[in-house]
């Protein structure tokens, strides 16, 4: 499962980051747990692969935001687990 983290303010410069946790109902004590995610929103859209080492039960998956000037509503920035190779995303 992934967590909802709490909102951070872009800011007028510089940079933020959002952290998600990506956790396990149970670790696995032999095998690392892959796990592909997108990212869609913020300006770190794209693909990519988290691993939750063995033995473990999170791992976290951060994502910058860059700050501006521009007057806008709150972007949504979303991160959405698609496959793994070790269990079921729920």
């Amino acid at each position: 499962s992934i967590d909802d983290p709490s909102p951070v303010a872009e800011g007028d410069g510089g940079t933020a980051t959002l952290t998600f946790t990506v956790s396990l109902d149970q670790s696995d004590p032999v095998n690392d747990t892959n796990i592909d995610y997108t990212i869609t929103g913020g300006n770190e859209a794209g693909s990519d692969q988290i691993t939750i080492p063995s033995g473990s039960t999170s791992a976290e998956i951060e994502v910058t935001t860059n700050g501006d000037t521009v007057v806008e509503a709150d972007e949504a920035i979303t991160v959405t687990l698609d496959n793994t190779d070790n269990g079921t995303i729920s």
